[in-house]
């Protein structure tokens, strides 16, 4: 099994933006690298949400492939096992698989550049250097990422409208229709805040002092921004195959941070062909401050549903546990049938969110719930 270290000892660790991204990093996350050279055997040098980063490794890699990564342990450096290798550019001519894998290595999380625009230490100079309608644009980004993780069936829809996932789908709507205004998210937020970041670090040009935070910020917009397009192509692949899979992440705050819900929805292919009950899974996951990683694997055919929580420290597990018998009863009285309620102890398993077609992480779960649909 092959496994990677980052050498954080080596120049690239100053890069602009790198360190926000190394503190989001956390164990079982999935993530994509592309290999831009092996300078010498048992090294690489790899490109990760933007960044241009050395390590060390046994594994042979050719200059373009694509590698899905795991991380393993976070100390001393960060260490990752390789999930699975794609052999760059040979013999591709889909468009849209093109810009997949050129999405796959420059992806990265919305909460560094997030928590940087809305964190107050560093607020006020950040919107000072980019200027214009920056502090505006900010206060809207604020409003749309700062709501408290959405608890019933309107709030978690106007999350999801706010995500950025279905903007280009708006846009176009509000223009067939003649809308006076286009529509407002995540995404177009950081699309402007990117242009004018990139309009304050001229490409080429050595950066002051003062507008090193400029440079981190715009490297962290870039990952966001490519996150979030990775999942809209992601889900156009899928839907060429006559299924749904959506991978969104929903930023909330608490009392104590800032945090994202990751929400991925499939809908088997064969539902779209006919068949009378379409079977639907959804994953849950995210991070909260003392109770650790939690995830939750919901299977649902018809008004038959199945729900397994996931969750590693003592106190996350106590919480959910006794939660089940009143989330049974609420179920229930929505007429739903509860076939499987449960939670186990461990990491949520999370599906894997490479490239691929339908039925590429058809295992996920099916040890759990499947049978008992």
């Amino acid at each position: 099994m092959n496994e990677i270290q980052l050498a954080m000892r080596l120049p690239d660790a100053a890069q602009p933006g790198l360190t926000p991204w190394l503190n989001s990093l956390r164990v079982g996350q999935t993530l994509q690298a592309r290999v831009l050279e092996q300078p010498a055997q048992g090294q690489l040098l790899l490109r990760i949400a933007g960044h241009d980063i050395a390590a060390a490794s046994a594994l042979s890699a050719n200059r373009g492939a694509v590698l899905s990564l795991q991380v393993t342990a976070l100390q001393p450096y960060p260490q990752m096992q390789v999930l699975a290798s794609f052999a760059g550019g040979a013999g591709r001519v889909d468009p849209l698989h093109a810009q997949l894998t050129a999405l796959l290595a420059r992806q990265g999380s919305l909460l560094p550049p997030l928590k940087s625009l809305l964190n107050s230490a560093e607020r006020v100079k950040l919107l000072s250097l980019l200027g214009g309608d920056a502090a505006r644009i900010g206060a809207q980004l604020e409003q749309l990422a700062t709501a408290q993780m959405p608890r019933d069936a309107k709030a978690l829809r106007e999350a999801f409208e706010n995500s950025g996932f279905f903007l280009e789908s708006s846009l176009l709507r509000a223009l067939a229709s003649g809308a006076g205004s286009l529509p407002v998210d995540i995404k177009s937020l950081l699309l402007r805040l990117l242009f004018m970041a990139r309009r304050g670090v001229q490409p080429g040009q050595a950066a002051a002092v003062q507008e090193a935070p400029l440079e981190s910020l715009r490297s962290g917009l870039e990952a966001a921004v490519a996150g979030l397009t990775l999942n809209q192509l992601r889900a156009q692949l899928w839907s060429q195959q006559g299924a749904i899979y959506w991978a969104l992440d929903l930023p909330f705050r608490t009392q104590a941070d800032l945090c994202t819900l990751g929400v991925v929805i499939r809908r088997e292919e064969g539902a779209a062909q006919g068949e009378e009950e379409a079977e639907w899974k959804v994953w849950l996951q995210l991070v909260l401050p003392r109770l650790g990683a939690v995830g939750a694997e919901v299977f649902l055919r018809g008004a038959r549903v199945s729900v397994v929580f996931y969750a590693k420290e003592q106190l996350a597990l106590a919480a959910i546990d006794g939660a089940l018998d009143a989330l049974r009863a609420t179920l229930e009285a929505l007429a739903f049938e509860v076939a499987v309620l449960r939670v186990e102890q461990g990491e949520p398993d999370f599906p894997e969110t490479s490239v691929g077609r339908p039925g590429a992480d058809a295992g996920y779960g099916m040890q759990h719930v499947d049978e008992r649909i």
